[in-house]
């Protein structure tokens, strides 16, 4: 007898197993016994699954069978067996596949083989498909068929959402050949046929027509690759730009070449340092002659239409025309600005003009008078006290200018000081930017107001025998008395800027707004408004008008001083403090504030500028009121700021009560004032 042999198989179904190990024992399966460790489980979605164990133990020397077994009795000393039946026979020789038929081999006395259908398998009784296990007894014609699984090949085109571009993927999976085999159905001993992969199957290669063929099926006309078309097919699995269409061409505008320097030549003034710059020379003027070219007109064009890859045209939005906007001293010559006098070009309130050149070579006083020019002045001296100074242009002050009056429709630059005067730079623009702030906050608070109308509306002490009799008056006259005379104030202020305007050109949708307000809601704040539906048109027709002065195109005026006490400046671009500072002085710019001078102080009064304030400090050691203002997304920076400084952003308020260094003031991403 020899050395006993055994093995543990792990494989998919109890069958494979034991053909692994017969062939490693190197036996037939009557030298061995056979122990089902573990049966298999399929498990669900792959989940669960297990694989048979079986164990097979060669006892005896596997060339000397036992002397004890008989040839008609075969050796089966396992668990591996058909219960139901008495014999030990195993159920492949019940059973056997001939072809695509299920036959019966062998019957026993007391019972009939069942077979059952695995994955992949159908089989048919009599030509008709069962689902259910079958009862094979000789008698009916049993079928077995094979699920393959064919190769298959996806055509996947995807355009961009802008229907520019598609994109062609080519996948491929490849099918599978299966063959029929009978195993035991661990689960009810009955008998299982499976489906058996046998081999693989290649798809076949992709035509060239079956793309297009999709394509076709798309709609996508335009722009097709055919070369990226065949390498996709060359190269499954990997995405090809196949299809791109033409975007439309832009059309040209018309436009206008300016051939001097429409913001003047100071604009580079600023950039060089205030000790080395001769402003009042009056060779930086940006002078023409007579004749000279000031402007040329390049004419428009019209732009390609474009396709997508549908084959649908984009269309080209028609190129926009320029009319010429001149005022005096400039004529049109076919496609040329020419000047027809001597003097500064300047683009003033939207139209190329000249203006004419008036130089004071003293002061302005009582030997010159009071000075109301259409066109630049400069003044080598000074602008004494009580006398005025007006220009359609800019002004020039060599000296300084006291008590006095400045109003300029460009730029006011005066070298030394000014003190106890007004100085306005911008001419309208000053106004309408004013006009801008306030109507705007009136929008802001009329919004709040219809909100808060509609709260008390619901109030239960308000009744409704009120509001039929009274209307909505009574609600809005109650909040504006309470809650919004912030109205009433910024009303007051307007109506006054409105009163000086009106000396002026004013804007007809600005005129008929105001005669609107003015006829709902005094400046004492009284009520006329009857219904919430009045406040509402009155406020969207301001709103309006505010959208319209955000876009005009107004001029940009600086104001540059070397020092400011006790006055009044408003610019509607820049204001620039070139030396000592500002002393108990109002500051309003529509652009940024800069004190440049080695101080550079700001010690009493109030800055409001719509864009950034540089300065060197606010306030003073002694606490005097200062207040400093910008809009929302702009920024205070100071190397010093002082005790009883306050500084608005926004809606947002600081007040300083101590000394600080190096600081900058701004919102945070809340929304809420911070100094870093």
């Amino acid at each position: 007898m020899g050395q006993t042999q055994e093995v543990i198989i792990k494989d998919v179904n109890i069958e494979s197993a034991i053909n692994e190990g017969l062939q490693i024992l190197d036996v037939n399966r009557d030298q061995v016994s056979i122990e089902v460790i573990e049966k298999s489980k399929k498990g669900f979605l792959g989940f669960g699954k297990k694989l048979a164990k079986v164990k097979l133990t060669v006892a005896e020397d596997k060339d000397t069978p036992d002397q004890n077994q008989t040839n008609d009795q075969p050796l089966l000393n396992n668990n591996y067996k058909d219960e139901n039946l008495n014999s030990k026979e195993r159920f492949e020789e019940l059973v056997f596949i001939e072809e695509d038929k299920i036959r019966l081999k062998k019957t026993n006395e007391n019972s009939y083989p069942v077979i059952q259908s695995g994955t992949n398998i159908n089989l048919y009784v009599n030509n008709n498909l069962v689902k259910d296990s079958i009862l094979v007894s000789g008698n009916d014609d049993i079928r077995v068929e094979t699920e393959d699984k064919e190769p298959n090949n996806e055509i996947n085109i995807d355009n961009t959402q802008d229907k520019m571009m598609a994109f062609l993927k080519i996948t491929q999976q490849k099918g599978i050949k299966y063959k029929a085999e009978i195993i035991q159905n661990t689960d009810n001993d009955e008998i299982l046929i499976i489906a058996k992969e046998i081999r693989e199957i290649e798809p076949p290669k992709v035509d060239l027509e079956e793309v297009y063929k999709k394509l076709k099926e798309l709609n996508i006309t335009y722009g097709i690759k055919e070369g990226f078309i065949k390498k996709a097919i060359e190269s499954p699995g990997e995405e090809f730009l196949i299809a791109e269409g033409r975007p439309a061409t832009g059309s040209v505008d018309e436009k206008i070449e300016y051939l001097f320097n429409k913001e003047d030549s100071n604009k580079n003034i600023s950039q060089q340092p205030a000790q080395k710059i001769d402003y009042f020379s009056i060779n930086s003027i940006n002078s023409v002659k007579k004749g000279e070219v000031l402007a040329i007109k390049y004419a428009s064009k019209y732009g390609k239409v474009g396709y997508n890859i549908f084959g649908e045209k984009l269309g080209v939005k028609p190129p926009q025309n320029i009319d010429w906007q001149i005022g005096d001293g400039v004529e049109i010559i076919g496609d040329k600005a020419v000047a027809t006098k001597d003097g500064r070009p300047a683009i003033q309130n939207g139209e190329l003009t000249i203006f004419e050149i008036y130089v004071v070579k003293g002061d302005v006083n009582l030997s010159e008078g009071n000075i109301d020019f259409n066109g630049d002045v400069i003044v080598m001296g000074d602008v004494c006290e009580n006398f005025q100074v007006k220009a359609t242009g800019m002004i020039k002050v060599n000296g300084n200018v006291a008590q006095a009056f400045l109003e300029a429709g460009g730029d006011i630059l005066v070298k030394n000081n000014i003190i106890g005067s007004e100085v306005v730079a911008g001419g309208l623009a000053t106004y309408y930017q004013k006009c801008y702030f306030y109507l705007n906050k009136l929008v802001e608070l009329f919004e709040e107001l219809e909100k808060a109308i509609l709260q008390l509306k619901s109030h239960k002490s308000f009744k409704t025998k009120d509001l039929e009799k009274n209307g909505e008056k009574q609600i809005i006259q109650l909040l504006l008395d309470t809650k919004y005379t912030e109205i009433s104030k910024i009303l007051k202020e307007f109506y006054t800027l409105i009163d000086d305007l009106e000396q002026k050109t004013i804007m007809k949708d600005l005129n008929y707004v105001v005669k609107n307000l003015k006829g709902k809601i005094s400046e004492n704040g009284f009520c006329k408004i009857q219904e919430l539906t009045e406040l509402i048109i009155l406020r969207r027709r301001i709103n309006d008008v505010c959208q319209v002065l955000k876009k005009f195109d107004f001029n940009v005026s600086k104001v540059q001083a070397g020092y400011l006490q006790n006055s009044y400046v408003n610019a509607s671009g820049d204001i620039i403090i070139n030396r000592n500072g500002a002393y108990n002085s109002n500051l309003n710019a529509g652009g940024k504030i800069e004190f440049k001078g080695i101080k550079g102080v700001f010690r009493g009064g109030n800055i409001n500028s719509q864009g950034d304030i540089m300065i060197k400090e606010l306030g003073s050691p002694g606490g005097s009121k200062v207040q400093v203002q910008v809009p929302e997304g702009k920024k205070v920076y100071a190397k010093k700021a002082y005790i009883n400084v306050v500084v608005k952003i926004g809606n947002q308020t600081y007040k300083f009560d101590y000394e600080q260094n190096n600081i900058t003031v701004t919102l945070d991403d809340d929304g809420y004032i911070r100094v870093v």
